[in-house]
């Protein structure tokens, strides 16, 4: 189960950056299990991420709250 999860987040998170770099928004959503009764879809399959990608608008702007950011101290542990 898990080299398959691993293996599809790592080809979504570098398709999102792909999409990033040529400047194209894509914000993400997850996880999406209503998504199996809406597309008839069985249980066992499970989308883990819908990626919706577009040009942004000319006059798009980033939320105040977006830029409030946590010191990096306070999230990242470094050991030697």
């Amino acid at each position: 189960m898990w080299p398959k999860r691993f293996c599809g987040l790592t080809v979504q998170f570098g398709f999102w950056a792909i999409l990033h770099l040529v400047g194209i928004v894509a914000p993400a959503h997850s996880p999406m299990s209503f998504l199996n009764g809406m597309l008839g879809r069985p249980k066992s399959e499970k989308a883990t991420m819908i990626i919706t990608a577009c040009h942004p608008a000319a006059d798009a702007r980033i939320p105040k709250a977006a830029k409030i950011k946590k010191p990096l101290s306070s999230i990242l542990t470094v050991k030697a």
